[in-house]
């Protein structure tokens, strides 16, 4: 026999077919014998005992002590509030972790999350409009500490987005309340004209529930892919697609970097999906898997050559950093990190069969490194203006040019590179564009030529912090090409080359 299972989500209900195994389904409800909050006392190899605080149904009173059968461990601490639902043999057949103002249930349920309010419908015999409830969303931004708020309502053309924030006004919600192992709460939102693998690009957000109230469920929310430090950050992503791009500095006590497959300053990159370490050949990505928390960071040592990895590994630990749940570990990073330094400790690991090492302890903080640039331009005139030349980076990977006394940031755009006749080819990883000094008709554009490809990265190929990175700690030294750029046309005029070395 199938089951229909619900899960309850932002745009809809989505319904997956599985089958029955202690599970509980609200079309079910007059057939359990006991529907109660209560406060776990303990449990034995086959019995869970509690003490009721609060029933939905059947014969139980509050304060009584209730022994129910159960297959495996709940997993409860004692103390804790849960919901237990069991049938007349006393069986326990679904668990619900207490929340302000609803249960998350656990197991094949139908749906995964239930309010006081669903609750109180079953009880009389009603059944609950499980997606006519509102959500009341904050979304939080780690760097900038601002917030934009949401409301997620049902309308007539389905489940519409409400805010103050206008871009993020009037459009299609997707993603789900409390589901996965973790129970995290994911959301984006998908643009009415667009379809879904456009406006997916809008964002991600992940977080938790606060609590339920009143028709409403209270969410906050934090940016996980791309991570975006700010509202500006993000409004920059929506009109040129640049996604923000972190750096982190890791400074061991163990000055021997070398011998865990790291160069002489270990740098470490992310964007929101994954974090990538550098080491002594190219990028090696986070492992899936954990060894001493939930959290820890495993990054695969680099084979010599760099022909492929070998079965080393090193594990960042970060130390000091409180983290709720289900806030993307990024954001959270970067909330830490506007105030402090974090403390983290370094793990190296022989073989995929041997334990952990102690290494060194460390401090990660955010790394916004600075390169000279010596330019040799076509004309005196130009040798003249740009001279002197710095190239820096803000915390969010965008590129600061300084010269002749000024500060021109980068300009974000995508001008649809390669160009044909242009020798190596200008993608979009391997350039940066800033006002061109004294003429608004023309752009500077920097091409660095030297950097060939972005295999290093998989996926990120507008990362053009983490590419300079990695050819300057490859090679020393990062060459390229600079032009002069038409803002009307677009058209191209080589203006000299340069070389650029980190200060």
């Amino acid at each position: 026999m199938l089951k229909l299972i619900l899960y309850l989500s932002f745009s809809g209900t989505t319904i997956i077919t599985t089958t029955p195994n202690g599970s509980f389904d609200y079309l079910e409800y007059d057939n359990y014998a006991h529907v109660v909050e209560g406060e776990f006392i303990t449990e034995s190899a086959d019995s869970v005992y509690l003490r009721v605080t609060e029933v939905w149904t059947g014969s139980s009173e509050t304060g009584d002590e209730l022994t129910l059968f159960i297959w495996s461990s709940t997993f409860l601490e004692q103390g804790e509030k849960a919901l237990f639902i069991a049938d007349s043999t006393g069986i326990l057949q679904c668990l619900g972790h207490a929340r302000e103002g609803f249960y998350i249930l656990i197991g094949n349920t139908s749906p995964n999350i239930l309010t006081v309010d669903d609750l109180e419908l079953l009880s009389r015999g009603d059944e609950p409009e499980f997606n006519k409830h509102e959500s009341q969303i904050t979304v939080r931004f780690p760097l900038s500490s601002e917030v934009i708020d949401i409301t997620v309502a049902p309308t007539e053309n389905g489940r519409r987005t409400i805010s103050n924030y206008l871009p993020w006004n009037d459009l299609d919600p997707f993603g789900n309340i409390c589901s996965g192992y973790t129970n995290m709460t994911e959301f984006g939102m998908i643009p009415s004209e667009d379809d879904l693998y456009q406006g997916v690009q809008l964002g991600i957000f992940a977080g938790d529930v606060r609590k339920y109230s009143g028709g409403t469920y209270f969410i906050d929310l934090w940016p996980k892919y791309p991570c975006f430090a700010s509202i500006q950050n993000m409004d920059d992503f929506h009109e040129y697609g640049s996604i923000p791009v972190y750096m982190f500095r890791i400074e061991m006590e163990n000055e021997d970097y070398w011998s865990i497959g790291l160069p002489d300053e270990a740098i470490m990159v992310s964007a929101g999906r994954d974090f990538y370490l550098r080491g002594r050949q190219r990028w090696a990505s986070e492992d899936t898997r954990r060894y001493l928390e939930n959290f820890d960071l495993f990054f695969r040592t680099f084979a010599s050559g760099g022909s492929g990895y070998s079965s080393r590994g090193t594990i960042l630990r970060i130390d000091d950093m409180d983290r709720e749940l289900n806030r993307p570990l990024l954001a959270t990073m970067l909330k830490v990190l506007k105030d402090r330094p974090i403390s983290g400790t370094l793990y190296f690991v022989e073989s995929d069969d041997s334990e952990p090492e102690l290494y060194s302890d460390c401090t990660i903080s955010l790394y916004t490194p600075t390169f000279e640039i010596a330019a040799t331009c076509d004309t005196t005139t130009m040798d003249a203006l740009i001279n002197d030349v710095t190239l820096s980076f803000n915390d969010t990977g965008s590129a600061i040019l300084e010269y002749d006394g000024r500060t021109f940031p980068q300009i974000h755009m995508n001008l649809g590179f390669p160009w044909s006749g242009v020798h190596p080819p200008i993608r979009q990883y391997t350039y940066a564009v800033f006002d061109y000094p004294g003429d608004g008709d023309y752009y500077l554009l920097l091409h660095f030529s030297s950097v060939r490809q972005s295999t290093y990265i998989d996926g990120a190929d507008d990362m053009l912090i983490s590419a300079l990175i990695h050819y300057w700690i490859k090679d020393g030294i990062i060459e390229g090409k600079i032009y002069k750029l038409d803002s009307t046309s677009f058209e191209i005029g080589h203006v000299g080359t340069f070389s650029m070395s980190k200060i």
